[in-house]
């Protein structure tokens, strides 16, 4: 994936949308996937353009998990000139030993949101970007669909009025694929925390299913996401 098709997917999304504005003090959340790290590239990239102003961040909580080395993340965060804040916890002990969730993801995503958002106050940022790219939002609405009844999706931008934090998406028009691509070209440092339910979720049986309807439909994806958008499922 070339730098500038990155660059101007992630431009388009934040102008459409109006994610940033200037002076703004931005906080990755950077859980050491491709997805986040591809995000963390994007907007660093931006955050260089002269029509742009704003400050980046990048903030990891580490669950706890045995064997999980941040060094990596660190070291790069460094390289493109990106404060790195670590915020080290024992969730993954809590969650998956101690409490012992039936529903750890949704336990997991709610915990980690809470710490991200005093982190992100104490670092005085005022909006959190995370790294769902175009697959995330069609893979949402269809799981929303299957388990929920109902047609639902994340938004590109949302208010959260309880912490004061506006939640931005930038690699809306941004594909999987091409994060594959771009993580594999620029050697993005990859370190995914062992999650002992990752791969094994409702989210990753839709995105299974997907690939499924892709064998009969390849351009189903488009097809899902231009629905979307044509249906005024995101409010600008």
């Amino acid at each position: 994936m070339k730098l500038s098709t990155l660059y101007a997917k992630t431009k388009r999304a934040v102008m459409e949308y109006g994610m940033i504005q200037p002076g703004d003090r931005i906080a990755v959340g950077l859980s050491g996937g491709k997805d986040s790290l591809a995000l963390l590239f994007a907007l660093s990239g931006l955050a260089k353009q002269p029509d742009m102003n704003f400050e980046l961040n990048a903030v990891m909580v580490d669950m706890g998990f045995e064997g999980f080395d941040p060094a990596p993340l660190a070291s790069f965060c460094d390289s493109i000139g990106v404060p790195f804040t670590r915020v080290k916890t024992e969730l993954g002990k809590v969650i998956f030993e101690e409490r012992k969730e039936q529903s750890p993801c949704s336990m997991c995503a709610k915990m980690r949101r809470g710490i991200l958002n005093r982190t992100l106050k104490e670092l005085n940022c005022g909006k959190l970007a995370l790294g769902h790219h175009r697959d995330d939002f069609i893979n949402t609405w269809l799981l929303s669909l299957l388990r929920e009844g109902r047609f639902h999706t994340m938004q590109p931008v949302s208010y959260m009025s309880d912490a004061g934090i506006t939640l931005v998406r930038p690699l809306l028009y941004v594909t999987e694929d091409e994060i594959k691509q771009l993580t594999a070209e620029k050697k993005l440092p990859v370190v995914k925390q062992p999650c002992p339910v990752d791969g094994v979720t409702d989210r990753s049986k839709t995105a299974e299913l997907i690939c499924e309807i892709k064998k009969s439909f390849p351009d189903c994806e488009e097809r899902f996401f231009s629905a979307l958008k044509g249906a005024d499922f995101f409010s600008k």
